[in-house]
């Protein structure tokens, strides 16, 4: 009885063995498929011999010494970074995790070729699920103890204690949430700390691929659009909540409208005198001013709404023109991913 059931236990661990080997080379399959794709479209990726790890609770591949370069007509940004470890469990073959953790690196957003940024994260994961005929429907990102820095300065920027990205491919949806984010150089009188951040928004209209600004004009021609359902900002001593719609003119440059409803604002002004930044009598104009403007919250607590509107590269607070807008140039070579 004893050796039988030691046989049936040795043969159910090598056919877990096979089942384990066979999906870790499918995985190898799958992920060799994706980097060809990606260096067919002008991307150069470096990598190192891909390992076989996670036996047996998952199946992962760990790529070490990874870095991308994006073709020009994409921005020609460089990202490299600590070795990425993608999994899969056997029972959600349609569901692969990468490991965000460990430092990455991108340069070549910004204006000069070697500013770029520097990604610390302490713990982070993005779930990808895939559908019928294996195409993305939703990308779930979350991280926690992220430091965001100069690439080249290593200045600390900001740091965000967690933050969960919710992308809904299918449907065009974005929600984003983030709390506790440190900001070394604040803006006076708001303090260091941002409690949280909140957005859900919408993409309206097809997504047609080709250069971008084709890509951008067909977008905006059929109604295309970014629905801003909910914002909310908690950055004491202040916050801030609304909505917005946000789209291209006719010259391909942003325009919208948003409701924003701001609170704080009378701990604004007494910061903004304690620090010595505005006189008395000015203080006492702007209380009588908000005071006007301002209606009691749900919770009591005054409001002030306030429409911001940006067209024709104005950006407006009601009917006061605050500041002209920078003009968006777009990147004639560039493509719609």
């Amino acid at each position: 009885m004893i050796k039988r059931a030691l046989g049936f236990a040795a043969l159910l661990a090598l056919v877990y063995g096979a089942v384990w080997l066979g999906a870790a080379f499918w995985l190898r399959a799958r992920v060799d498929a994706f980097v060809a794709d990606l260096a067919g479209k002008g991307y150069a990726i470096e990598h190192s011999e891909p390992l076989f790890v996670g036996f047996p609770a998952a199946v992962g591949l760990k790529l070490a010494d990874l870095s991308v370069m994006a073709p020009s007509a994409q921005g020609g940004w460089h990202w490299q970074g600590t070795p990425v470890v993608v999994r899969l469990h056997i029972g959600a073959p349609n569901t692969p995790v990468i490991d965000l953790g460990g430092v990455q690196r991108i340069t070549g957003l910004l204006s000069a070729p070697h500013e770029g940024l520097s990604f610390n994260v302490d713990e982070g994961f993005a779930t990808l699920t895939f559908g019928q005929g294996q195409a993305l429907e939703n990308i779930v990102v979350k991280m926690t103890g992220a430091t965001v820095a100069g690439a080249a300065s290593s200045e600390t920027l900001l740091t965000v204690r967690d933050s969960v990205l919710d992308v809904s491919v299918a449907r065009g949806h974005i929600a984003w949430r983030m709390n506790d984010i440190d900001v070394p150089q604040t803006i006076p009188p708001l303090g260091q700390t941002i409690h949280s951040v909140q957005i859900a928004a919408d993409v309206v209209g097809p997504a047609p691929a080709g250069p971008l600004r084709e890509a951008l004009t067909t977008w905006r021609d059929a109604g295309g659009a970014i629905e801003v359902r909910a914002f909310a900002l908690d950055w004491p001593p202040a916050s801030a909540a609304g909505t917005a719609t946000l789209a291209l003119d006719e010259a391909l440059q942003p325009m919208g409208a948003a409701t924003i409803k701001f609170q704080g604002f009378f701990d604004i002004v007494a910061a903004l005198q304690a620090k010595g930044y505005v006189h008395d009598r000015e203080v006492s104009m702007a209380k009588i001013v908000l005071g006007m403007l301002a209606r009691p919250s749900a919770s009591g607590e005054p409001e002030l709404s306030l429409p911001i509107t940006v067209q024709n590269r104005k950006l407006s607070a009601g009917p006061v023109a605050l500041m002209d807008m920078p003009e968006v140039r777009w990147d004639r070579d560039a493509k719609a991913p």
